[in-house]
């Protein structure tokens, strides 16, 4: 079984199916006839010696209040008041924290996949004249 360890690229692979997440369901609540906030999305992985150490997603900030169910003189307590006929159209928040949590899952299994591997790799470097000690 050869296993994808490369950090950097799964963390590519998760924000690829991010933002494939947040369009499908831009289209599926039907947010935007102009198409501009579908359009707008970009992400980059930021890493060193293939180590992620940030992932930045961008998009057109009028999302963020698409996605709170307010704007146009609706303030974020009028709506969790009921006081609005507005509601929330919560395509980004929900998506990203149920992706962040298989994220961590993912690291998680490679990173003990790594450890294991490393520390296979010592124990096969200890000299014979040690062995017997195992």
């Amino acid at each position: 079984m050869d296993t994808n360890l490369n950090l950097s690229l799964t963390v590519d692979a998760w924000a690829d199916i991010v933002i494939k997440n947040w369009k499908q369901k831009i289209t599926e609540l039907n947010i935007g006839y102009s198409g501009d906030l579908y359009d707008s999305f970009y992400m980059d992985v930021i890493s060193t010696a293939n180590t992620p150490e940030r992932v930045e997603f961008a998009h057109l900030f009028y999302g963020n209040f698409v996605d709170m169910g307010v704007g146009k003189g609706q303030s974020y307590v009028e709506i969790g008041d009921g006081g609005s006929s507005r509601k929330s159209k919560a395509w980004k928040s929900k998506q990203f924290f149920a992706q962040t949590a298989k994220l961590a899952e993912l690291l998680a299994d490679k990173y003990g996949i790594i450890a294991a591997t490393h520390i296979k790799e010592e124990f096969l470097e200890i000299p014979s004249s040690f062995k017997h000690l195992k």
